[in-house]
């Protein structure tokens, strides 16, 4: 190593970055490396939604595309008037069958977009109250489905016959953010398979 340049150091993912001399505060060997480690390697596409129509084809999109995806739902409140499909019962949302993130936030920029999630507002995906409206539940997850909610309220589905707001077959369903998921039914909000 030259004298006063600080060692160069090879990252998990194949490009370089310095260590930085911290001697003065320290010691002599106070070199503190900094290392870039990516959280995983994946290709994403991330689907900024403000209705649900987009939220319908976010879904059909990240379904199809092959890639880890995120949904981000502007804060507010996405209202479910009828059944999408009748997997295991009516569901009022496309089934998941990719790997999908839900969460409230905002998308900056394009190239590559910045996720900003809100944690003061939340979105809430509803079935509706309406008389006239066919009980069904909000969220089926298939077998070869994975579906995490962050942030998200999933409220007012009915079991038909099993999980007013999920029915889950898929492989790993993330929830985080309070409250998750209501049916009508105390305790029977989730129906795993």
């Amino acid at each position: 190593m030259q004298d006063g340049m600080p060692p160069i150091v090879c990252t998990t993912d194949g490009t370089t970055a310095l260590a930085h001399d911290h001697s003065a505060s320290h010691g002599p060997s106070g070199y503190q490396l900094a290392l870039t480690v990516p959280a995983a390697v994946v290709k994403a596409a991330v689907f900024p939604v403000d209705d649900v129509e987009g939220l319908v084809t976010a879904i059909n999109a990240a379904n199809t595309n092959g890639e880890s995806n995120e949904i981000v739902l502007k804060p507010g409140t996405y209202t479910l008037r009828a059944p999408n499909n009748n997997i295991d019962g009516p569901n009022g949302l496309p089934s998941i069958t990719g790997v999908i993130t839900i969460s409230t936030g905002t998308v900056e920029g394009t190239n590559p977009p910045i996720v900003e999630r809100s944690t003061e507002s939340r979105a809430i995906i509803e079935r509706s109250t309406a008389s006239t409206v066919l009980p069904f539940r909000i969220f089926h997850v298939s077998s070869r489905g994975a579906l995490g909610l962050i942030n998200v309220i999933v409220t007012g589905g009915r079991r038909v016959p099993q999980g007013g707001g999920l029915f889950n077959r898929g492989r790993i369903v993330l929830i985080t953010g309070i409250p998750h998921i209501k049916g009508l039914v105390p305790h029977r909000g989730t129906y795993v398979s």
